[in-house]
């Protein structure tokens, strides 16, 4: 009975490895052009995506950029079912664990043959138990965490990962703005005719999202400040780079200092 079930094993992680040399075997090159290198700096420039969770994503933003403008609709060269997989959701998701992709990224897809897909099981469909063992994989990779910032012994026993399983909304009331779909907007002339997506925004300056998580070692607090820099608590307040400082009591922390206000 083991001896089968492992010879099934093994006849599956063959068609696997099959699968995938057929596919390198099969493969096209995509070229990549200087307007697309341009495009890539634009976009982190103005911290678009891929670049809205972290910066080095010059290599990631290209290869978007380029399967993009490669993979059309044309009676000529026409793909079906093309599938674009990656499993780095930092860059290509709304967030670290969202697997859709980000709403910015899917504007280009428009009219393009292209799916988005971070499961390479998935994308071949090899099977539920194969999907699903691989997207555990892929949560235990994409997982947010950094070493701990503390002078931790636990990197001896490499046990000093502090994950950010926690995000907090902090009030900081830069703006009395509150967004309601339900309330009729008045028009005051062109300087003060506000979209919808405007309006949203405006609803965001009124709170920060900081995340936070605790070394599995030392259980010091760490956080990352909205502006991207992480720090531990070894007291009872943080004063970030960007001006904001923050102090926390009881593992509740709000915001003391904001130098934007």
């Amino acid at each position: 009975m083991l001896e089968n079930a492992l010879n099934e094993k093994i006849e599956k992680n063959k068609t696997h490895v099959q699968t995938i040399e057929e596919i390198l075997e099969n493969s096209k090159e995509i070229p990549i052009n200087d307007g697309q290198k341009l495009r890539a700096v634009d976009l982190a420039i103005h911290k678009k995506p891929p670049f809205h969770h972290k910066e080095n994503s010059v290599a990631d933003a290209i290869i978007f950029l380029s399967t993009v403008d490669y993979f059309f609709y044309s009676d000529e060269s026409y793909i079906n079912n093309t599938i674009f997989v990656s499993n780095n959701t930092s860059d290509f998701g709304e967030s670290v664990t969202n697997k859709k992709l980000h709403p910015e990224l899917a504007k280009m897809l428009k009219d393009k043959p292209i799916l988005f897909e971070t499961n390479l099981a998935r994308a071949l469909e090899l099977g539920d138990e194969a999907i699903g063992k691989y997207q555990v994989y892929l949560n235990y990779v994409n997982r947010d965490s950094i070493s701990c910032l503390m002078d931790c012994r636990g990197v001896d026993y490499f046990m000093a990962e502090v994950e950010f399983t926690k995000q907090i909304k902090i009030d900081i009331d830069r703006d009395t703005y509150t967004y309601n779909p339900k309330q009729l907007l008045i028009d005051f002339g062109e300087d003060f005719n506000f979209t919808i997506d405007e309006l949203k925004e405006l609803e965001k300056r009124k709170f920060i999202l900081i995340d936070m998580g605790k070394c599995e070692f030392c259980y010091t607090t760490h956080i990352r400040c909205e502006c991207g820099e992480e720090h531990a608590f070894f007291g009872d307040i943080i004063e970030c780079g960007c001006g904001k400082s923050y102090r926390m009591i009881e593992d509740e922390i709000n915001l003391i200092k904001d130098e934007v206000n």
